[in-house]
């Protein structure tokens, strides 16, 4: 099936609309604006929005009638919002489960409690070292059942670091450790 194609995209600036941004009717009135444009242009306009201003724009997107052009907006939650809501559910969906013990040793019992989301940098590293400690007591329980385990745990690292240093690529990584699955067979 053939495609019209819609030309050479462009990015411009709008006017500034002076208006306090949390007003519901300043929200109706850009969403209404970018609908316009974008039906002249007939594509589906998308528009990001920080938390706050996205759960007022779901509203008034909500408030208005199905037929309503602003219907067809999409609206997304910004990057860093959405990581915020990600590191807050995991650390709900974790809650009871040791994390906040073991992240306790290492940042201390106040700072854990504000980790819930808002102090993105620290939980995320904490969550980063909570994951790598996990990975490790995991490669050392195997690693006691299975000695072969170890081995190829060492091969691979020996490997991946001949392509961290440029010394072989990706695809000669891919045939060495299939050769020295064969090889074991």
């Amino acid at each position: 099936m053939r495609r019209k194609y819609t030309g050479k995209s462009s990015i411009f600036f709008l006017a500034i609309i002076d208006w306090y941004p949390g007003n519901k009717t300043c929200i109706l009135s850009t969403l209404q604006i970018i609908s316009k444009l974008a039906n002249k242009q007939n594509i589906t306009p998308v528009v990001t929005f920080d938390q706050s201003l996205f759960w007022k724009a779901s509203q008034v997107q909500y408030e208005v009638s199905d037929r309503h052009s602003i219907q067809d907006v999409v609206l997304l939650l910004g990057i860093f919002h959405t990581f915020m809501n990600l590191l807050g559910a995991t650390g709900t969906l974790v809650d009871g489960s040791g994390l906040t013990d073991i992240l306790e040793t290492i940042y201390g019992k106040n700072s854990v409690v504000h980790m819930s989301g808002k102090a993105t940098q620290r939980s995320f590293r904490g969550h980063l070292l909570a994951r790598q400690w996990l990975t490790n007591l995991t490669e050392g329980k195997i690693s006691e059942n299975e000695p072969e385990f170890a081995y190829y745990n060492k091969e691979i690292e020996r490997l991946y670091a001949q392509i961290d240093t440029g010394k072989i690529g990706l695809d000669v990584f891919i045939i060495l450790l299939s050769l020295k699955q064969f090889q074991k067979q």
